[in-house]
């Protein structure tokens, strides 16, 4: 059923901004919960799963942001507008509270000029992933990527990180899991250790936060050299020019 069909009224402003904000952060939610699904399902559940968590996604959609939409057109996002709209609920419903102005919390969608982002104040950890292949009986690194991530809240070990493309990615690259290879258009591995280090007083006194992943198993060295692409074009990665890289 659509909006124009159960449409009794219309919507003020600020419920249908909240029924969007909503139904984004519930798509979000409801898309990494089928991500999380897949790495631990047998491959032959992967279709019922992926059926399953679509029907639900598409009827999240249609009674929030669709209608929200309906009756307001200007509250239909954008690309950058809907992942920061999705950061914001989430770091919402971790119980942080972004910096308010008079009172009130700036629009994800229209921040203030030279405001503070929510994600600016959040702690910067860096993150190692080591990309490995199967080419024998043995598994063997082919590199290792790290970057610099914001978390709004301080992570454990044993928990997911999952780096997610824009909407409009098209690029797959297949990894290992249970079950077998899977096709997939994200990154996602779980964290294996949390290490801290500190700089000299005289240097400032600056700590360092570590996430050491687990690694992330490819299907191929082609397969590999599409990851370190996609977590550099996308999440700001680099390849550790100091370990061994056998993508070429």
């Amino acid at each position: 059923m659509t909006p124009s069909e159960h449409d009794p009224m219309t919507l003020t402003p600020g419920a249908a901004r909240a029924l969007r904000n909503g139904g984004i952060d519930a798509v979000a939610a409801l898309d990494s919960a089928m991500h999380q699904a897949l790495l631990l399902a047998p491959g032959i559940e992967h279709e019922e799963i992926k059926a399953l968590l679509g029907r639900a996604m598409s009827a999240v959609l249609a009674e929030t942001v669709e209608r929200a939409v309906h009756d307001h057109p200007e509250l239909r996002p954008d690309e950058a507008s809907w992942i920061a709209i999705a950061k914001q609920e989430a770091t919402r419903r971790a119980g942080a509270r972004p910096a308010a102005a008079h009172g009130s919390a700036p629009s994800p969608v229209e921040p203030s000029a030279g405001a503070t982002s929510a994600a600016d104040e959040e702690p910067l950890y860096d993150v190692w992933i080591d990309l490995q292949f199967r080419g024998g009986k043995e598994r063997e690194t082919l590199c290792a990527v790290f970057g610099h991530c914001r978390l709004p809240k301080t992570p454990a070990i044993g928990e997911t990180l999952t780096f997610w493309p824009p909407r409009s990615e098209t690029t797959t690259f297949d990894v290992i899991a249970r079950g077998g290879a899977q096709a997939r258009h994200d990154v996602s591995t779980l964290i294996d250790e949390i290490a801290h280090s500190i700089a000299p007083a005289s240097e400032g006194g600056k700590a360092i936060v570590t996430l050491r992943c687990a690694p992330i198993e490819v299907a191929s060295v082609e397969d590999g050299r599409r990851v370190a692409s996609f977590m550099k074009r996308h999440h700001g990665f680099e390849v550790d020019p100091y370990g061994g890289n056998r993508l070429g």
